[in-house]
């Protein structure tokens, strides 16, 4: 039921969405068009709880897992070399 419900509601706002950007994109200003388009969402948006459910299923085939491989690794203390000089920041050239 929980997942229905967000299918249902991510679908619902990715049709509203896409209803409201196709009449902003084409213009469209008449009120009877706007009804008529909104009309159809609302009608789809009741429909689509059944089309989730009943409708036709598309399966995404996923990968499988790799396992993942752990070596036992031994920490290594890291130590300075003795002939390694400090490093100094560099002089940056005053403007002005």
């Amino acid at each position: 039921m929980g997942r229905t419900l967000a299918e249902f509601v991510i679908r619902t706002t990715l049709i509203a969405m896409a209803t409201g950007a196709s009449l902003w994109a084409l213009r469209i200003r008449s009120a009877s068009a706007k009804h008529a388009a909104w009309t159809g969402v609302m009608l789809a948006m009741l429909l689509l709880p059944a089309w989730i459910e009943w409708g036709p299923k598309a399966s995404l085939p996923v990968l499988p897992a790799h396992p993942v491989v752990v070596t036992d690794v031994t920490p290594v203390a890291v130590t300075e070399a003795p002939d390694a000089a400090p490093i100094e920041p560099a002089s940056v050239p005053r403007l002005g």
